[in-house]
């Protein structure tokens, strides 16, 4: 057998037809769980329990549907550092826009009866 040859059928999924239903049924059990868990009163459990189930969703098909499970350990790094780097980048803008006074869903005082950039402009400019 030639090297060429070898080399192909490495890189290839040990993974039959078989094995991606179970994994797309798995899946599918967990999203009935999440839907579930969204309709049931969890209180502050209920985002934390949320971004498990989709983080274990977010594992396995990057894994093994994308085949990364197969792959050179040096593409796994960099998908893992790009994953982290656009997590980071997120919780960021998440902190930095935390109390944004033009924020239409929780930023203004339904009560005063205005648009929130009307309110925010008011403010700054003494309207």
């Amino acid at each position: 057998m030639s090297t060429e040859a070898q080399t192909t059928e490495s890189h290839g999924s040990p993974l039959t037809p078989r094995d991606y239903i179970k994994i797309g049924l798995i899946l599918t059990v967990i999203t009935i769980v999440e839907l579930i868990a969204s309709y049931v009163e969890l209180g502050a459990l209920l985002i934390p329990i949320l971004l498990f189930l989709s983080l274990v969703k977010f594992v396995a098909v990057v894994a093994l549907f994308m085949h990364l499970k197969y792959e050179a350990r040096i593409l796994t790094q960099m998908f893992v550092m790009g994953a982290v780097l656009a997590t980071c980048i997120l919780i960021g803008l998440l902190y930095l826009f935390r109390n944004d006074p033009t924020d239409a869903l929780g930023g203004v005082d339904p009560a005063s009866g205005g648009h929130a950039a009307r309110i925010w402009i008011g403010h700054y400019l003494h309207i």
